[in-house]
């Protein structure tokens, strides 16, 4: 749990990312696991305890019940939880960040985006790749414009619009182990 004062304001977080980790139902939408794995809370046990913002993905990529199988390929159902994740901490005063991708390879993650690009023949050596080959980049934009023009099919707003979303992490953890300037990633 992170906390914090802006002005006057006091802001309570948490990092929730099994939101979306599953097929999102209702149901698995609402539970946050606490570090002890033991106890479930749900978004407005989290409200009630004074969270006004919380982390979690935008993203699960191949795999286990993915929100995008292969470039472009969306699950609906997925989204659909992603959409109630949404609506649920609107209703509960909660903002959100949503993460875009992991930078690692649990739930797809940058090394899934070099893989389908694998496939499709393009010549990769490694997962850092990622920052510079160009179809790779493309899957990437592709899923962020995906992510961002979606309209959420509860709320009735796109997600670039709506409020609730306080903002967006392109990367869960982005690193090139090339370039330890970082020049690379902020440049990709």
């Amino acid at each position: 749990m992170a906390s914090s004062v802006v002005g006057l304001r006091r802001f309570l977080g948490a990092l929730a990312l099994l939101l979306l980790a599953h097929q999102a139902t209702r149901r698995r939408a609402l539970r946050v696991h606490r570090r002890s794995g033991s106890k479930l809370v749900t978004l407005s046990d989290a409200a009630a305890a004074g969270f006004t913002v919380c982390r979690t993905w935008a993203f699960n990529d191949g795999g286990n019940s993915p929100l995008q199988s292969s470039p472009g390929v969306y699950n609906k159902n997925v989204f659909q939880g992603l959409d109630f994740v949404i609506s649920e901490a609107k209703n509960h005063g909660i903002h959100l960040i949503l993460c875009l991708i992991n930078n690692f390879k649990d739930f797809g993650g940058r090394p899934q985006y070099v893989q389908w690009a694998r496939n499709a023949s393009e010549s990769i050596q490694t997962d850092d790749d990622f920052y510079t080959n160009s179809k790779v980049k493309q899957y990437y934009k592709n899923h962020v414009q995906e992510v961002l023009t979606r309209v959420n099919t509860i709320t009735k707003i796109a997600y670039k619009d709506d409020p609730t979303i306080m903002s967006w992490e392109l990367m869960n953890e982005p690193r090139y182990e090339v370039d330890h300037s970082g020049q690379t990633v902020t440049q990709a």
